[in-house]
């Protein structure tokens, strides 16, 4: 499935954002060892890693982001099913996380690796979002977002998360 150009300048913009612990920056040259280039939305979920067998650390900006997000997608869950969500919906639904995204990018301060695998998660949610705005299979962009949320709610260290219920 392409890519729109859309969803990579939000890849692009993820990578380059700010998304950072203190002195770490995304414009750094790549012999410093940090590039994020195309990350492929079919492979992202499956490149993700635990750290040394545990979640990884999250900041405030993150955890209100995501939960937004989840929020966002279980008040949709009934009417996606029940398949009277309308295409408006899901553009609505789109832009609304497609927001909370960029306020997460904004606002988080990940070490390096955690930021690393978070783009992995925010690849495969933006590529739902993406979905979710053309004509076609809306519903599959909607399961990419959910698919991303599940593995956010296993690889990263979220208090009181709460996996959507579907």
């Amino acid at each position: 499935m392409p890519f729109s150009k859309a969803a990579w300048v939000l890849v692009a913009a993820l990578g380059l954002a700010g998304c950072h612990e203190k002195g770490h920056s995304h414009s750094e040259p790549a012999a410093k060892g940090h590039e994020h280039g195309h990350v492929d939305p079919d492979k992202a979920l499956a490149s993700l890693t635990l750290n040394n067998g545990k979640p990884w650390q999250t900041d405030a900006s993150l955890r209100t982001g995501m939960t937004a997000i989840r929020d966002q997608l279980q008040a949709a869950v009934k009417p996606i099913h029940a398949k009277t969500y309308s295409p408006d919906d899901y553009k609505a639904l789109a832009a609304g996380i497609d927001k909370e995204i960029g306020g997460i990018v904004a606002n988080c301060k990940l070490p390096k690796d955690a930021d690393d695998q978070l783009h992995l998660v925010l690849t495969q949610i933006t590529a739902g979002t993406e979905l979710m705005k053309k004509d076609g299979d809306r519903m599959a962009g909607a399961v990419r977002v959910i698919q991303g949320l599940t593995a956010y709610g296993k690889f990263f260290d979220h208090p009181d998360w709460k996996p959507l219920e579907h």
